[in-house]
C-alpha cells in the first residue's frame, strides 16, 4: 500500500493535512482543503480547471481567489508534501544479531523472578485463571547459581565497551510471586554482588511486592535502599480481588505494613516508595486517587487488567472483571477536577497518552535521543509492529532459568535460557526467530495506516493475527480527536511536549 496523506476536519470545522511523506500536519484554508481532497481522490486528469469547476458547483470562490490557493498547492507539492510513501519499503528493517548484542550491553535492568510462589492469589493475576500464562509453573525458586551466573553475563558486558550509557545507571530488579518469599536469595544476590565487583556503575536495587511481607523485611529494605512498589488497589473494597489463599482479604495486613512503614521511616517512605493499583469492576480512579491523597498525599500507578493472551473458557469472568481506563478517568475529571491538573494524573489519563503518541510519532518534534538529531527522519526504515528491541529497556530472568526482554512476554517464547553452568543467548538465533515473527505478521502492517505509531507487541498477539489495523478512516477519526484536543486545551500540548517522564 502506498499512502499520500489525509485530509482532517476537526471537530471545531478546522482544517488539516497530514502529509505522510513529511510526517508533518499543517493547518489550511477550507478552499485548500477541498483542492488537496480533489488531488488525494484522483487517480488522472488534475489539472485547476477541473478542479475549480468541481468545486463551484458547492463554494463560491472566484477564479482569482481559487488560483491563490491553487498555486499554494502547487508550492506544498514542490517542497514534497504530497509525494507516495511506499509503506512496504518503509516498514522492511529487521533485526541483526550486533544490534541485539549491542542492546543488552547498553540494557538498563537485570530482572530476577526469584520466586513462583506468592500468598496471594490475585483473580487477576497474570499468571492465574484468566490467562494461558501458567503452564509449566511448577512453584519454583530461582537457583543461586543460576543468579550468579546472569550476574557474570550482564556484569561482563556493562563494565565493557560496549556499554555507552552515559547516565552510568544500572538497575537490579526482584519480581515474583512474591519475591519476599526467598528473600535468602535476594539478601546473597546483594552480598555476592558486594564481594565480586567494584562497580564502575551506580546500581539501584528494585521490588515490586504485594506489602504482606513488608513488615518483616522493612530494615532490610531501608538498609539497601530499595526502590520499592507496593501493590495495593486502594480501600478494603476496592481489594476485593487481591485475597489470601482461604479466600480472606489481604487489605488490612497490606495496609498496617505500609503505616509501620512510613511511621517508622518517614524518609524512606517519601522518596523511595511506590505504589501500583490495577483498575476493575471493584474500584475506580476516583477510588483509587482518593485514597491514596487521604491516607499517604500521593499518588499510584495505574493499569489495566492485562487484555491479551486469555484463557478462553473464562473470557466471560475476564470482561466481568475488566474496566475501561479512558471511561474512568473521564469520569474521575468530572468528580475530583483538582487532581486533573496533577501531573501523575495528566500522563496516565489514556486521552492525553494518545495525545503523545501522535506528538511523538505523527510530528517531527520528537527525537528520543540525541543521535536521532542527526538522521534524517524521512529515511527512517521502521520494523513490523510496535515490539521493542530485545533487552532495550530490561533482561528478564525466569525463577527456572528461562531468558525474556521482560516480565510481560508469554512463557512459550523464550530468547535464551541458563543451564549447564552457562548463560545460553545466541543472538544470531534470537534475530532469526524475530524475523520469523515479522514475516508472520509484515502483510497486516502494510495494511495499517498507524504503523508509525503501533503499539502491538508481536509476542502477546495471538496466532499473529492484529486486531488493530487502522483503515483510512480510523486514521483520520485519530488525528481529528488529537488536534481537537490540542486546540481545546492548547496547555496539553505544552505538558506533551515539555521535559516529562512518562517511563
Amino acid at each position: 500500500m502506498k499512502n499520500i496523506g489525509y485530509c482532517i476536519k476537526t471537530e471545531n470545522d478546522n482544517y488539516y493535512y497530514y502529509s505522510a511523506y513529511m510526517n508533518e500536519t499543517i493547518l489550511i484554508n477550507n478552499f485548500l482543503f477541498l483542492i488537496i481532497q480533489e488531488f488525494l481522490k484522483s487517480k488522472i486528469g488534475f489539472n485547476q480547471i477541473k478542479v475549480l469547476n468541481k468545486i463551484s458547483k458547492t463554494k463560491k470562490i472566484k477564479p482569482k481567489e481559487f488560483k491563490y490557493y491553487f498555486d499554494k498547492f502547487l508550492f506544498l507539492n514542490k517542497l514534497g508534501y504530497f509525494k507516495k510513501v511506499d509503506i512496504a519499503k518503509h516498514i522492511s528493517g529487521r533485526h541483526n544479531n550486533n544490534e541485539i548484542k549491542r542492546s543488552l550491553a547498553n540494557t538498563e535492568m537485570l530482572t530476577f523472578e526469584v520466586t513462583e510462589n506468592c500468598n496471594l492469589t490475585c483473580n487477576y493475576c497474570g499468571y492465574g485463571k484468566l490467562y494461558n500464562n501458567n503452564e509449566n509453573r511448577e512453584k519454583g525458586n530461582l537457583n543461586e547459581k543460576t543468579a550468579y551466573l546472569m550476574i557474570d553475563y550482564i556484569f561482563g558486558l556493562w563494565n565493557s565497551k560496549s556499554n555507552m550509557d552515559l547516565n552510568c545507571k544500572k538497575y537490579i530488579a526482584f519480581y515474583g510471586g512474591e519475591p519476599l518469599l526467598n528473600i535468602d536469595l535476594i539478601k546473597k544476590v546483594l552480598s555476592y554482588i558486594e564481594n565480586n565487583y567494584n562497580l564502575k556503575f551506580s546500581l539501584t536495587p528494585m521490588m515490586t511486592t504485594n506489602g504482606i511481607l513488608v513488615n518483616k523485611y522493612m530494615d532490610f529494605l531501608v538498609k539497601n535502599n530499595f526502590q520499592l512498589t507496593i501493590s495495593l488497589d486502594g480501600d478494603k473494597n476496592n481489594n476485593g480481588h487481591r485475597l489470601y489463599h482461604n479466600g480472606k482479604s489481604s487489605f488490612e495486613k497490606v495496609f498496617s505494613n505500609i503505616i509501620l512503614l512510613k511511621n517508622k521511616y518517614p524518609s524512606y517512605f517519601k522518596n523511595n516508595v511506590k505504589f501500583n493499583s490495577v483498575l476493575h469492576n471493584k474500584n475506580s480512579v476516583s477510588d483509587i486517587y482518593n485514597f491514596f491523597y487521604s491516607n499517604f498525599e500521593t499518588q499510584a500507578g495505574i493499569s489495566e487488567i492485562a487484555a491479551y493472551n486469555l484463557n478462553i473458557e473464562n473470557q466471560s469472568l475476564f470482561w466481568e472483571t475488566y474496566k475501561n481506563s479512558y471511561q474512568s478517568f473521564n469520569e474521575a475529571v468530572k468528580c475530583i477536577p483538582q487532581h486533573a491538573s496533577d501531573l501523575m494524573f495528566f500522563l496516565q489519563n489514556p486521552s492525553n497518552l494518545v495525545l503523545k503518541d501522535f506528538c511523538t510519532y505523527f510530528s517531527n518534534i520528537y527525537y528520543k535521543n540525541y543521535s536521532d538529531l542527526f538522521k534524517k527522519k524521512r529515511k527512517i526504515v521502521y520494523k513490523p509492529t510496535g515490539t521493542c528491541m530485545p533487552f532495550e529497556k530490561k533482561i528478564f530472568v525466569a525463577a527456572n532459568g528461562d531468558i525474556y526482554p521482560c516480565e510481560k512476554i508469554p512463557f512459550v517464547h523464550p530468547l535464551g535460557n541458563i543451564s549447564n553452568n552457562k548463560v545460553n543467548i545466541d543472538f544470531k538465533i534470537i534475530a532469526k526467530k524475530l524475523n520469523g515473527y515479522f514475516e508472520k505478521i509484515i502483510k497486516q502492517c502494510h495494511n495499517c495506516s498507524l504503523y508509525r505509531g503501533c503499539q502491538e507487541c508481536l509476542f502477546n498477539l495471538d496466532d499473529f493475527k492484529c486486531h488493530r489495523v487502522a483503515n483510512i478512516n480510523s486514521v483520520k477519526n485519530f488525528f481529528s480527536s488529537c488536534i481537537t484536543n490540542i486546540e481545546n486545551n492548547p496547555e496539553n500540548f505544552i505538558k506533551i511536549i515539555g521535559p516529562t517522564n512518562y517511563e
